[in-house]
């Protein structure tokens, strides 16, 4: 997709500005009154180590930390130090991603940067772990948009990146990685086959097919990393005695086969794609619910409507999603990590937003 120039004199660039501002300052003030009790686990941990020797042997830490201790260059001290520092860098990072990607945005899209924006101002930009997966993740995206790379080279970059993230940050992007390929080739050869198949059919048919594929890869991992297999299965065992959290997402049938957890993924996604479940737990959840369903209409109409220009956008969102139905404990860190991926969904609002237009303007020609 080609770069615009930044238009700093447009209606645009002053909406943002303002807007950006003043929901980064109700954030944290949001942040530090109601949710602090939430928001400072991680955080006050990985500060109290930054000023010594210490080295967790749990990478989704020790690298994090090795990247804060490198970039300390103002001698931060507290929690509230790095989470202004990050929020105001960060938001400047996103206007200029925002006004570089596109030169004016409709009503639809800027409700939905403000949303975003929201949950990332208070979850995520802080000194945290979340923090370093989406610069990884914004690196990934500058791949993906890149309009002078063919598809295929973008897809072994990216897989390349995840590759070794997962040795150095997080085991589960080798899973993404290997995911990301398989819904690369999948939706590639969709879209081969698109004249012949029928559209109705399409979102499901590949959805199925992207599942079963990983089932498959799933079983096989059960013969070649047993304890990787292991840990996958036995996921949602005992969320309720490890995490503390009032949204937990509990294995609705018990048991430990492989049978049961396939059984269990397929009603967890549905679960995740359509939360209503959390209205019954009270109208605080209403913004969380709505803010999903958003994301799951708009990434099945991308996936019906799907072209080259999105295709390798489309299987990193595909493999992050599918590796979130398995992995995610709960509906608060899944909305949080879902927010991560938000210039990627940018992406599929302003195509499904283009072909709505070129639809309408089509049907006014004839």
């Amino acid at each position: 997709m080609k770069e615009k120039r930044i238009n700093f004199k447009s209606k645009t660039f002053y909406n943002l500005i303002f807007g950006l501002t003043i929901l980064a300052i109700l954030a944290k003030i949001y942040q530090y009154t109601f949710m602090k009790a939430y928001s400072f686990g991680i955080m006050s941990k990985i500060l109290g180590w930054l000023n010594t020797t210490y080295i967790p042997k749990d990478n989704s830490y020790a690298f994090p930390l090795k990247i804060y201790r490198h970039i300390n260059f103002f001698g931060f001290s507290t929690n509230l130090e790095w989470s202004i520092f990050w929020c105001v860098l960060m938001n400047v990072v996103f206007l200029i991603l925002l006004l570089k990607y596109r030169s004016q945005y409709c009503r639809k899209e800027l409700i939905f940067i403000y949303a975003s924006m929201f949950i990332l101002d208070v979850f995520v930009f802080n000194m945290n772990k979340d923090l370093i997966q989406l610069i990884i993740v914004l690196i990934i995206y500058g791949i993906v948009n890149c309009s002078k790379l063919k598809n295929s080279i973008k897809i072994i970059m990216v897989s390349c990146i995840l590759l070794y993230e997962s040795i150095v940050f997080r085991p589960y992007y080798i899973l993404i990685a290997g995911l990301m390929i398989l819904c690369y080739f999948v939706l590639k050869k969709m879209l081969a086959k698109e004249k012949n198949d029928g559209k109705n059919n399409k979102v499901i048919l590949i959805i199925v097919i992207l599942m079963i594929s990983m089932f498959v890869g799933i079983f096989c991992t059960k013969f070649i990393f047993p304890d990787s297999y292991n840990q996958l299965i036995h996921r949602r065992d005992n969320l309720e005695n490890d995490i503390d959290a009032n949204t937990l997402i509990t294995n609705w049938i018990t048991g430990n086969s492989f049978e049961i957890y396939c059984l269990n993924y397929c009603i967890n996604f549905i679960r995740i794609c359509f939360p209503i479940e959390l209205l019954l737990k009270g109208p605080f959840y209403i913004f969380f619910v709505i803010y999903q369903l958003f994301l799951t209409r708009n990434i099945l109409i991308g996936i019906k409507h799907m072209d080259k220009r999105i295709l390798c956008c489309m299987s990193f969102v595909l493999a992050y999603w599918l590796t979130l139905v398995a992995s995610e404990s709960d509906f608060g860190t899944l909305v949080r990590h879902q927010s991560i991926l938000f210039m990627f969904y940018m992406m599929i609002v302003r195509n499904n937003i283009n072909i709505k237009v070129g639809r309408k303007l089509k049907n006014e020609e004839n």
